[in-house]
């Protein structure tokens, strides 16, 4: 009697067991987008020229670095009465971890040709809050904002945010080497005023550390 020929396919169960348990697989994980050491603003919406904002920059610290930057600009000049408002988010959710004042008035007998600055720093306050006045510098220890002339059409804000924040630097969390965080940008004078993004949004993240040079900068219009 010639043996019987054992067959190689799989019984029909087994394989739809393979298929279900194939089917039933947690999806791969998507590859983390990284983040841009600087992103542009340009704000889309028009307003009254002495308050309309063109573009805000907004840029991580470069390596070797703790300080960040946000740059904004209004074509029409930053003169007295004007009222610059930056708000910082670091934790990804809707409300800001602190805020940047910043108020422009006529230049003082000492420094004729600037603008004299007065600005401070708060944290808790969410977005219209008093919160609490805390100390807030750059890295060399000086004043995020200086040296601002009548008309001048750009103003530049240079901090330490994790410091400024009051919290820790996210290297020293574990969670992240780099950190991430984003603003929205108010500038108001005489009753009127412009954001960017329009409508109280937020602008793209950025890194925090380690940003380099970048050199295609995302734009969001």
């Amino acid at each position: 009697m010639l043996p019987r020929r054992v067959s190689s396919r799989l019984p029909l169960t087994a394989v739809t067991a393979l298929l279900l348990a194939v089917v039933a697989l947690p999806p791969a994980p998507a590859a983390e987008v990284a983040l841009p050491g600087q992103v542009t603003v340009h704000d889309s919406r028009t307003s009254s020229p002495s308050v309309d904002i063109s573009r805000v920059v907004v840029a991580g610290a470069p390596k070797m670095s703790e300080t960040q930057s946000v740059r904004v600009a209004v074509p029409g000049g930053f003169r007295p009465g004007h009222h610059l408002t930056i708000w910082f988010d670091v934790d990804g959710d809707a409300e800001p971890e602190g805020r940047f004042d910043v108020r422009l008035r006529t230049p003082g007998p000492r420094h004729p040709r600037r603008l004299r600055v007065d600005q401070q720093f708060r944290i808790g306050g969410g977005w219209d809050g008093p919160g609490t006045r805390v100390y807030c510098r750059e890295d060399q220890d000086f004043l995020p904002v200086y040296k601002v002339r009548p008309g001048q059409p750009l103003v530049w804000v240079s901090l330490t945010l994790w410091e400024c924040l009051q919290l820790p630097y996210p290297f020293e969390s574990g969670d992240d080497d780099s950190g991430a965080w984003r603003t929205a940008v108010r500038v108001a004078k005489d009753g009127r005023s412009d954001t960017a993004p329009s409508g109280r949004g937020w602008s793209p993240r950025v890194l925090g550390f380690g940003a380099g040079p970048d050199p295609e900068p995302k734009v969001l219009s």
